[in-house]
């Protein structure tokens, strides 16, 4: 027998769009952090903000081990936060960094980059 893909109600995961938040995991976030989740929304900015910056020197410089460390932490700490789509793309950068080939890792960072904004934003509003 075939294994079933992965489901989220009665929905294949593969054929949902990604969210920007995972608004379930967040209601439970704040519902367990209560105002220590601005505090780790700001850590995430932060960490966002100087990882996009240490991602362009590390691709520039062609440290990708290091370009892959960033994206990992990224990915984390978007991930603890029901980031989903910057988690998303956070993780497709960690797996093409360490495939090696540094061609489409600038398109991957900007990637990153643009999703940014949009969701501390709705982390901020939620």
């Amino acid at each position: 027998g075939r294994t079933p893909a992965p489901t989220l109600g009665d929905t294949p995961i593969a054929h949902r769009p990604m969210s920007l938040i995972d608004h379930e995991q967040l209601d439970d976030l704040r519902a367990m952090l209560g105002a220590r989740l601005a505090t780790m929304v700001s850590t995430l900015a932060e960490q966002a903000t100087s990882g996009i910056t240490d991602m362009r020197a590390a691709l520039a410089a062609g440290e990708l081990a290091a370009l892959t460390h960033v994206a990992h932490r990224l990915k984390g700490g978007a991930g603890a936060l029901g980031a989903a789509a910057l988690t998303d793309a956070a993780a497709r950068l960690e797996t093409l960094a360490r495939a090696g080939d540094p061609a489409p890792l600038a398109d991957a960072i900007d990637a990153v980059e643009t999703l940014i904004e949009p969701t501390l934003a709705a982390l901020r509003g939620a």
